[in-house]
């Protein structure tokens, strides 16, 4: 049998993760990502992340969007986004991952 305190808690982590994100998908109106797929990645993986996510989004992931890739672009930094090679290979097994968790729920399995 689980014990109420750990149902409890599982709970306020689910409402959490969304809270998370909620958070990145408003922000994500204002500063949309450079790839478009990157745009529900990031919520979604905030729903498992909770706030080490949201810490991830607002440290790395904004990097990525479209204002300062052409920041970037203006100051002669065209591939550079200052992103440590963990961070580049968690956002790709995420991006892999939203990727199989959005494909069966776009042919409606």
């Amino acid at each position: 049998m689980v014990p109420p305190w750990l149902h409890d808690l599982s709970i306020g982590f689910r409402f959490l993760g969304l809270a998370c994100a909620i958070v990145i998908a408003i922000d994500e109106c204002y500063h949309p990502q450079k790839m478009w797929i990157m745009n529900l990645v990031w919520p979604l993986t905030a729903l498992f992340g909770t706030v080490i996510w949201l810490w991830g989004y607002f440290r790395f992931g904004r990097l990525a969007t479209n204002d300062a890739t052409v920041n970037a672009g203006q100051h002669g930094d065209h591939h550079k986004n200052g992103k440590p090679f963990a961070i580049m290979v968690a956002e790709a097994a995420s991006h892999c991952g939203s990727g199989c968790t959005i494909e069966p729920l776009a042919r409606g399995s």
